[in-house]
């Protein structure tokens, strides 16, 4: 069972990457992703929120690796999902 400590494992973690961004000259286009992606972030919070207080496990992808978030916090790689194999 993989099973990592609570509380250390931070998804938050950003890696360097040389992806190209493209910079545009009008201050309003910037304003205006930042108003979409702060309701975005905004209504994942609210999510989660709402799966945590039903017991659903959070399920995060980092790097390409599934993790999932328990109710009492415990983040795993193990699937806490029933499967309906025969």
């Amino acid at each position: 069972m993989a099973i990592l400590q609570k509380g250390i494992f931070d998804f938050r973690v950003v890696k360097e990457c040389s992806m190209e961004v493209k910079k545009f000259s009008d201050l309003n286009l910037y304003l205006k992703g930042f108003e979409i992606e702060s309701i975005g972030n905004q209504a994942v919070r609210k999510a989660q929120e709402e799966n945590r207080k039903k017991g659903i496990p959070l399920v995060y992808s980092v790097d390409g690796k599934i993790y999932y978030e328990l109710a009492d916090g415990t983040i795993t790689t193990d699937s806490p999902f029933k499967t309906d194999k025969g």
